[in-house]
């Protein structure tokens, strides 16, 4: 199983990497071909947002399909960052603290489990700009990175309260993809998405029959841009 687990690391690790440099990479093929018409376009913007999460966690179960926790409602804010190659192509990252977690029922028992999660989120994303009336759509797509820091968990029932990490319910680290769709006018700014976590979510001392868990989760985020 540790095996498994360093070759699953290992094949992870490669994905997320590859995402960056594409990332990057497209970049850098972005501004190289920038045009004369981007010095009209501002380039830099720095904005705050709100969002709320609905997260989950997945894993397989033992005949193969993918099994999904209960949902969990939580939330995030942060600071946003836009650089604008040009009036279309953009790369949007920042830093945000972000609450996640899932509820689950115990195999056997009518207990449930329910755990919270604060992240300090990083995303790393490239988007598409289109231009309608005052309004801007833009599809993206990229990947995230995140720590935990903070959380607890506890059972019903009058069950103990313990931390999410410090207790080793939850792996801190968590990368993966994300991607969505957000409008904006300039300084107003919405959006919709989802992040799929590729990491090992869970700790050494959670584990179920299906064995590998990632964290899921949909966001509905609004901002304003400076």
């Amino acid at each position: 199983m540790k095996k498994k687990n360093k070759i699953l690391s290992a094949t992870f690790a490669k994905r997320i990497v590859l995402m960056t440099v594409y990332i990057i990479g497209l970049a850098g093929t972005m501004w190289a071909q920038q045009t004369d018409t981007t010095e009209a376009v501002k380039r830099t913007q720095w904005g705050v947002k709100v969002a709320m999460n609905i997260a989950s966690l997945h894993f397989d179960a033992p005949k193969g399909e993918s099994v999904s926790s209960k949902s969990f409602v939580g939330g995030a804010a942060g600071l946003t960052f836009t650089y604008a190659f040009d009036s279309h192509w953009r790369i949007h990252s920042g830093v945000e603290l972000s609450l996640k977690g899932f509820t689950a029922d115990e195999t056997g028992s009518s207990r449930t489990l329910t755990a919270k999660a604060a992240y300090v989120q990083v995303p790393v994303a490239g988007g598409y700009a289109l231009e309608f009336g005052k309004w801007t759509f833009e599809p993206r797509m990229g990947a995230f990175f995140a720590y935990g820091v903070a959380g607890n968990y506890s059972m019903s029932g009058g069950g103990e309260s313990k931390q999410t990490f410090g207790d080793k319910l939850l792996n801190p680290f968590d990368a993966g993809l994300t991607f969505g769709l957000h409008a904006d006018n300039g300084k107003f700014a919405f959006g919709i998405g989802t992040e799929i976590g590729l990491a090992e979510a869970n700790g050494k001392n959670f584990t179920v029959s299906g064995g590998t868990m990632h964290m899921h989760n949909t966001f509905l985020s609004m901002g304003y841009l400076f």
